[in-house]
């Protein structure tokens, strides 16, 4: 059974009741000398257990026992313990039996007195709880002591000594420091007992202290965490805390640290000699560094700086007694008079100087010079004096005046040549609507008619007019309402700057956060316009605006209106499909409907002076769409001159296009020796078409200087998607009336490849690159950013005409995707974890010292050893032999399908991954091509050719970067990705190599992915990266975030392996 203590209560011989129960059984106590060591409050499953220490000393030997007794909060003792033998063996013992009676004797006094207070609790249980629960108030007494002792370390030398005590208790009060720990614990957790002695428990959920000791015991306790030695270390910190409470301090009652210059100072005058005589007795240090405290005649006083500075000069010097000459009196009163003046007493010798009496306040406001000016004055008895003058013969408060000109100053005031001038708008503002009338509940207030005629302007009414004249010239006209168009550049400098308000010129004060006028500076901003241009009012714009300020008035700006003229063009743009050409059916009627539909574009957007891109998906004919819009071109104007720049692999294909489809065009390709491309482009009057590669214009750019061409054509634009690169820079600096650019992904990563694209083709219409990077800096795929993307859109859509094989092409082939997972060798495994640790460690010191950018910019070729090791490891490791799972079954899956009849593409990142599938592919005597970037262009066109027409050639191997666009290799219906690449429209570029139009049968699109490993996660990476074009170039909707660039989340992810051995 358990015992509880208030069954031992009930019987009169405890010891005889002790031996009776299962606590202790037949064993003598008399004897034992037990100590009372100590208690602990313990938190059990919520429940309060106090654990009893004692110490049992036995007289039969010089042996010590530590007794240990639980118990609950209900009275039952939870659990015994003793270190000695007998207990060990029966779990009793008389040790315990000895502390039990220890507990009675010392903690009740007495069992009669322990019955007492067991029945008044039991009374107190029906009393109404409000009453129940009424708290004690205890005492605290803090006690604090500076002295000066002898420092023996060094001679003739003193130190303050520190010290601090803090009793507590009911009638008796005990020092805290000895129980500091448990106390706190119990006061800041509101329960728990702690004991300090016979006559005081303290019972945190029945004892309080008053507010004063209550500052006083949370400062003691907050600086006790820091140090157990307070005075040593938190002096300062402690008073500070404490300022305002009541304690002891050298045996002087404390009511509180007083904020002021505490020293009686006398002023007399000795023929024309002052003297400032101040008195330093009873003065008291609590620190010999400094004297921010000091003890003065039985208070405590903290001083001020200057105070401070003022009282070591006297110690340090050893001066009781300050002499002031006569030419030093004006330096006296404007300084250390305000140091002293509440303690000073004036002799009345000193008839020249009087203290200041109450002081009145008077504030001036004036409007002069478009701001407003205040002037200070102050009222000495019947003296009135200015702020900033120089009257020495009245004492004056300098403190007060300067906390009145403060007052001011924190409306946005200043003082600039003894004025007070407030010339910030903003505030001024600020201050007319609200300080004016808070300074008028301190001071009298005067203004003059100027300035109470301050208008504040809230509205303003104002439209622009957008036309197109005859001349096809795009203009623009502001209605401003009654603002001066020549004050509209400040006006909106002011906006850009966040200001809230502006002042005209008639004085009228603006309101700059009316929605009209912000709509105009925003337009004006997007449109670029000058400061000239702004203040005119009125002008011209380039004429491609239009369709972005349609774009702009139907979804964002009221203030936009347009003349019927201006309705009229829009309307005619977007019918192009209307457009007549006059090119004969013969010539169209190789060309399908949409490719039709592709010419008309192109024409219409030359002939309305415009460029575009054409980013019709790989395989539906772009190359041909660009040569009949070249001939009808030339229909109109035989002399029509077009350069077109494309990548050094295609060079070739694209004389072969026109060898095809205009045979009748004049046309060179710039290639061979340097002095053979400048003869070229000296007689390029005998051309209407030349063709050149990328590398080949940054090397002639000077050639190319004084050539304006009626068109310029970049093929695989995504060449100049880095805004930064030297080529986008020299394809920019030609000179074309029209621009076009032909890509299959005008966006492969981020929207700013976008920017470069339209800065080829139309400069200026996204804006500079610094306000479009601003204004389209989008992470994560929110509402915003949609609004965002949506309006963005909305601008660029008229100018890019894109179309998929399957919305235009309903016969071409199917084509089937099929992932392939594969596990790497047990070999593999080792060497891919070993690498990825590295990765990770290397990539997470980069993170941390250099952030993300840099991580983002280092990740690709971190990671290569880890894509490497997933398709051979011995691409990377000379000595490994032990194969790959990849090859096996990509060799396996090729010999199938040959033995089936088909051909096969397969594409890889890593030049030395082909080498080794290549020697596979001969050893096991299968026919094969290779291209990379070694191959010139030629000989590219011939291997291609025969490729298509040789049907022992059975596989065709390819570098991704090296033939994934500009070939056509429809003979081929099986392509298969040995590695993954970031990019999906890379990928999606290489596929289209089989999968365009001429394919007849179903294209089979195989991925080799290692499981668990960056392959796996790259694909993931990839169906991310579609989202962002989508968004922009195709218009589907998908509810999935766009990915710009890898955040911190993405990295770990890459650098994750699931491993299912």
């Amino acid at each position: 059974m358990s015992t509880n203590l208030n069954d031992l209560i009930s019987n009169t011989n405890v010891r005889q009741f002790i031996f009776t129960t299962d606590l202790i059984k037949g064993t003598n106590y008399d004897k034992e000398k037990v100590d009372f060591e100590g208690k602990k409050i313990l938190e059990k499953d919520s429940k309060t257990i106090t654990c009893y220490h004692f110490e049992v000393d036995s007289e039969s030997k010089p042996t010590y026992y530590d007794v240990y007794i639980y118990i609950k909060s209900n009275n039952e003792i939870a659990k015994t313990l003793c270190d000695c033998k007998q207990y060990r063996s029966t779990n009793s013992c008389k040790h315990i039996a000895a502390s039990l009676i220890k507990y009675y004797d010392e903690m009740f006094e007495s069992i009669e007195n322990l019955k007492t207070n067991i029945s008044n609790d039991i009374l107190k249980q029906f009393v109404p709880q409000e009453q129940n629960t009424i708290k004690k108030e205890l005492k605290l007494t803090l006690s604090l002591e500076f002295k000066e002792k002898d420092n023996y370390f060094y001679y003739n030398s003193t130190y303050i000594d520190q010290s601090i005590k803090l009793t507590i208790g009911l009638d008796k009060e005990y020092t805290l420091k000895p129980h500091v720990s448990l106390f706190k614990e119990a006061y800041e957790n509101g329960y728990g007992e702690v004991y300090f002695g016979k006559n005081f428990t303290y019972d945190a959920s029945k004892h309080f202290f008053n507010e004063n000791d209550k500052k006083i015991i949370d400062a003691y306790l907050r600086y006790y965490d820091y140090d157990e030695y307070i005075m040593r270390n938190h002096t300062k910190e402690f008073l500070k805390e404490i300022k305002d409470t009541t304690f002891i301090v050298n045996n002087y009652k404390i009511n509180g640290i007083k904020d002021e210059f505490p020293l009686e100072t006398n002023l007399t005058k000795h023929d024309s000699i002052y003297e400032l005589e101040f008195d330093l007795n009873n003065l008291e240090f609590t620190s010999k560094d400094d004297y921010e405290y000091i003890i003065y005649k039985g208070k405590m006083y903290h001083l001020t700086k200057k105070e401070q500075e003022l009282l070591s000069s006297l110690i340090k010097n050893k001066l009781e007694t300050i002499t002031i000459t006569k030419d030093m009196v004006d330096t006296f009163t404007k300084g250390l008079l305000s140091v002293v003046r509440k303690n000073i007493n004036i002799d009345q010798s000193v008839d020249d100087i009087t203290l200041p009496t109450d002081i009145k306040t008077r504030l001036y406001f004036d409007l002069r010079y478009n701001y407003i000016i205040a002037s200070v004055l102050f009222i000495y008895g019947n003296e009135e004096i200015d702020y900033f003058s120089k009257n020495d013969k009245i004492l004056r408060d300098i403190d007060y005046e300067v906390k009145v000109v403060n007052d001011l100053l924190t409306y946005g005031f200043e003082i600039e040549d003894n004025k007070i001038i407030l010339n910030d708008l903003d505030k001024e503002v600020e201050f007319l609507e609200k300080g004016l009338e808070t300074l008028a509940t301190k001071y009298e207030i005067f203004t003059t008619e100027k300035f109470k005629g301050i208008e504040i302007k809230k509205k303003t009414t104002i439209t622009s007019m957008f036309g197109i004249g005859k001349d096809n010239i795009l203009s623009y006209n502001f209605n401003l309402g009654n603002i001066d168009s020549s004050e509209l550049v400040s006006i909106f400098d002011n906006i850009k700057s966040k200001k809230k308000y502006y002042r005209l010129k008639n004085g009228d004060i603006l309101n700059l956060e009316d929605e009209s006028l912000k709509e105009l500076n925003d337009l004006a901003t997007e449109l670029e316009l000058t400061d000239e241009e702004i203040i005119q009012g009125k002008g011209n714009i380039q004429k491609y605006r239009a369709l972005y300020l349609d774009s702009l008035k139907s979804n964002k700006y009221n203030i936009i209106k347009t003349d019927n003229l201006f309705d009229n063009f829009i309307d005619n743009f977007y019918k192009y499909k209307d457009c007549e050409l006059t090119l004969s059916s013969d010539e169209l009627k190789i060309l399908r409907n949409y490719q039709i539909t592709g010419v008309k574009w192109l024409y219409n957007l030359s002939k309305t002076g415009f460029g575009g891109i054409l980013a019709d998906e790989m395989g539906l004919g772009k190359t041909i769409q660009v040569i009949y819009y070249l001939k009808q071109m030339l229909k109109d104007n035989p002399n029509h001159t077009c350069l077109i720049v494309v990548p050094t692999s295609l060079a070739y294909n694209w004389d072969h296009e026109f060898s095809l489809y205009g045979k009748y065009i004049k046309r060179e390709i710039v290639v061979g020796p340097k002095e053979h491309r400048r003869k070229i482009l000296k007689n390029i009057k005998k051309y209407n078409v030349l063709v050149t590669t990328y590398g080949l214009l940054r090397e002639d750019e000077e050639f190319y200087k004084d050539i304006i061409f009626d068109t310029m054509i970049i093929d695989e634009a995504q060449n100049i998607k880095n805004n930064m690169a030297g080529i986008t820079k020299v394809v920019k600096k030609i000179n074309a009336t029209t621009k076009f650019a032909l890509t299959g992904t005008p966006l492969e990563n981020s929207i700013l490849e976008l920017w470069s694209i339209f800065d080829f083709i139309m400069p200026g219409f996204l804006s500079s690159l610094t306000k479009f990077q601003t204004k389209y800096k989008i992470k994560d795929f929110d509402e915003q950013s949609e609004e965002l993307l949506a309006n963005l859109s909305k601008q660029i859509n008229p100018f890019i005409l894109r179309r998929k094989k399957k919305d235009v092409y309903e016969e071409l082939p199917d084509k089937l995707i099929n992932d392939i997972y594969i596990d790497l060798l047990d070999e593999q495994k080792k060497l891919y974890v070993a690498e990825l640790e590295k990765v990770k460690d290397e990539m997470e010191n980069i993170i941390h010292d250099d952030g993300i950018s840099k991580a983002r910019f280092l990740i690709l070729q971190l990671l290569t050893k880890l894509r490497q090791i997933c398709i051979e490891p011995s691409i990377v490791y000379d000595d490994y032999n032990s194969g790959s799972n990849k090859i096996d079954t990509l060799l396996n899956i090729t010999n199938e399908y040959i033995n089936n009849g088909h051909k096969i593409l397969i594409f890889s990142s890593f030049k030395t991954a082909l080498n080794i599938v290549r020697d596979k592919l001969s050893k096991a005597k299968i026919k094969n091509y290779m291209l990379d970037g070694s191959v010139p262009s030629k000989n590219r066109i011939e291997m291609v050719d025969n490729f298509n027409a040789n049907d022992d050639v059975k596989v065709f191997l390819i570098m991704l970067k090296s033939g994934g666009t500009g070939l056509n290799l429809t003979s081929a219906d099986v392509v298969i990705h040995l590695d993954l690449w970031w990019n999906p429209q890379a990928e999606n570029q290489a596929t289209d190599r089989a999968h365009r139009i001429g394919q007849k049968n179903t294209v089979e699109v195989i991925h080799l992915i290692t499981k668990g490993t960056i392959e796996e996660k790259i694909l993931e990476l990839q169906n991310k990266k579609r989202v962002l074009s989508d968004k922009l170039i195709d218009g589907e909707k998908r509810d999935q975030n766009i990915l710009a660039n890898l955040t911190e989340s993405d990295i770990k992810h890459l650098l994750s392996y699931e491993n299912n051995d």
